[in-house]
Parts: structure tokens; sequence; C-alpha cells
């Protein structure tokens, strides 16, 4: 995979974000008050995913049970983007939770992180991670990487990830929460 499919992949999942998210980002001051936005509704929709999962966990406890960790934080990730998707609107974790979901369910064929950073509250999508790179480290996985950041409307290169993640850092941390390295 080239740079050039990572960012047309980021591209469309960020497109899908837009179009599914009508509210938008209401904790993104400058998408709130320059478009009316309620800011109640990251709010409302924190509280619409906690109790979907305690339900998910109370009425299929033997199933959540036997699901690897990895398998957990996808039906995490997958409750965030089905709630975002019905609200209309969502933080930066939802909107990457809408972003990693919608690529992991229409381009299976690709390597997928959902990536947080360590060093502030902020999640983004990495596409095209390179098979063994640190997860921890993004200047290891590969010049073929992308980002899609959906709360920051942005797509670019994993390598620019420390110039234009929110915030930016010349000391950047990342982590990812879930990840699809294997396509087969």
């Amino acid at each position: 995979m080239s740079l050039q499919d990572s960012l047309a992949r980021a591209r469309l999942a960020l497109s899908y974000v837009r179009r599914e998210m009508t509210i938008g980002a209401s904790n993104n001051f400058d998408v709130v008050w320059s478009a009316g936005r309620s800011p109640g509704c990251v709010y409302g929709s924190g509280t619409a995913i906690n109790r979907t999962l305690r339900n998910i966990k109370a009425s299929q406890r033997e199933y959540v049970d036997r699901l690897s960790l990895s398998e957990r934080n996808l039906l995490i990730f997958q409750v965030f983007a089905a709630v975002g998707e019905r609200n209309g609107c969502g933080n930066c974790g939802i909107q990457t939770a809408l972003a990693l979901v919608y690529l992991y369910n229409f381009h299976d064929d690709i390597p997928l992180d959902y990536m947080q950073r360590t060093d502030r509250d902020h999640a983004f999508v990495v596409i095209g991670r390179r098979l063994g790179s640190n997860d921890r480290d993004y200047t290891t996985g590969g010049s073929e990487a992308g980002v899609c950041d959906p709360w920051d409307n942005s797509v670019y290169a994993a390598t620019d990830i420390s110039r234009r993640a929110y915030g930016g850092a010349d000391q950047f941390g990342v982590e990812s929460l879930w990840q699809r390295l294997s396509c087969e």
C-alpha cells in the first residue's frame, strides 16, 4: 500500500464521518461556536455509550467474557461509532471510532490502528502502518502510513503526526488501543 492509497482511504473515512456527524464535534470550539452547535451533545453521547456497554455486558456476559482484549476493544469502538452515528456528534474518540469501524467494515485489506495520544486527550486512525513497527513510535510506521483525524477534519502522512496531530509536540507519545495488522 502506498501513502496515496492510505490517504485516499483516510479521505473516504473522513467524508463518511462528516456525513454521519450532522452536529459534529460539539467539544471543538471552532465548530461549536461558529456553527451554533450543541455543546451538550458530546456529554450525552458519553452517557449513551456507558449505558449501552453496561447493557451489553449485563445481557451477554458469557459472550463478552469469551472475547479477547482486541475483540472487546473493537466491540467498544463499534458501540462508540453506533452512538455517534445515532446522535450525530462526538468527541475525537467517537469520531475516530466511526472512521475506524467504517474502514474495518468496508476496506478489509488494510492495516488499521485506533491511536491515542499518551500526552494529551486525543485519538485518530492510522492507516497502513508497517507490520512489525512499534505502535508507540509513530516514526517506525513507514512512509506509506496515513492518518485520518476526523475531529480535526484532517488527513495527512503518519510521518507528520508530531507536527499535525491536535496540539503538536516535540515530545509526542502515542499508543494503539486496537489494531488490525494482518489482512488475511
